[in-house]
């Protein structure tokens, strides 16, 4: 949808881990595309194409951790 965020992590959800996806935006406006507060969060092998006015991750008070980096 059209600037709104990919994916919101809930501030009651336990740690969570995005794993081997290809996640896009396109027309985020000021949208993130991944939002989470307060929460940890793992990108594992994960590729965020971002094309918007704010950040790929909007990471508030927790921690964002990245493995398997993937460069394209």
């Amino acid at each position: 949808f059209e600037g709104r965020p990919c994916i919101t992590v809930s501030p009651h959800a336990g740690p969570v881990v995005l794993k081997d996806l290809l996640i896009q935006s396109r027309h985020a406006g000021g949208a993130s595309c991944i939002q989470q507060y307060n929460r940890d969060l793992t990108l594992d092998g994960t590729w965020v194409r971002y094309e918007g006015d704010g950040s790929a991750v909007e990471d508030d008070g927790g921690r964002l951790t990245r493995k398997r980096l993937i460069r394209g």
